[in-house]
């Protein structure tokens, strides 16, 4: 019997929620099934009696990974409804469900923070929070 537990549930005023997940290693899982698990749940969380579906909220799931699960050099990626060949299901507009990845992995650390980027300071402040203050 699986009970899935979010990590940290976050919502912004314009109603968007997004699932804060942290995976530091891999598990047993299939993790970006578990993942899309979660994001359908999350979606379908959504009180809509009475409402058209065009009413709909965005939802995200959001993953910080330390391992590598994506097929390319990206460290960040951003999953949707797309066809085989790229095709969007529903309109951009429209498009309300999204898988975000980070692959904190991919990562360089030993670049020195002057030449890193907000998001790559971002990774590597969380990398190495648990050090302390002084390193």
């Amino acid at each position: 019997m699986k009970n899935p537990r979010l990590d940290l549930l976050v919502e912004f005023d314009d109603c968007t929620t997004v699932d804060l997940e942290m995976q530091l290693r891999q598990t047993k899982d299939n993790l970006p099934i578990r993942f899309s698990y979660y994001l359908a749940r999350l979606h379908g969380s959504q009180q809509l009696e009475g409402k058209y579906y065009g009413e709909l909220k965005e939802t995200i799931v959001l993953v910080f990974f330390n391992v590598n699960l994506i097929d390319n050099d990206r460290m960040c990626n951003t999953f949707t409804l797309r066809n085989e060949d790229g095709l969007s299901f529903v309109k951009k507009t429209e498009d309300c469900m999204k898988i975000c990845t980070i692959e904190m992995a991919n990562l360089d650390v030993n670049k020195p923070l002057e030449e890193m980027n907000e998001q790559e300071k971002m990774i590597y402040y969380f990398l190495n929070c648990h050090k302390g203050v002084d390193d």
